[in-house]
């Protein structure tokens, strides 16, 4: 039995050099974003999927959903907070 699956569209922010850049995610997350950087995150993201990849530097204010993590991937570690 095969079953088709919806591919996911990612957004992908980037800053430009010498440029940083605040955004404000659907779940009222605030990121900055040095120069140089890059947040991937899903399409679908929202108060059920909270999950962000970054490349380069990054400062977050996550805001608090009960039961449901925030999570930032790097190439090097992932971070959840609960």
């Amino acid at each position: 039995m095969q079953t088709e699956q919806t591919p996911i569209a990612l957004q992908t922010i980037t800053v430009p050099a010498g440029q940083r850049i605040n955004i404000t995610l659907a779940d009222g997350t605030n990121v900055w974003l040095n120069s140089g950087s890059k947040l991937i995150y899903s399409n679908r993201f929202d108060k059920e999927n909270r999950v962000v990849k970054l490349e380069g530097e990054g400062y977050f204010e996550v805001t608090r959903h009960e039961g449901i993590p925030f999570k930032v991937e790097t190439p090097a570690y992932a971070v959840l907070v609960k």
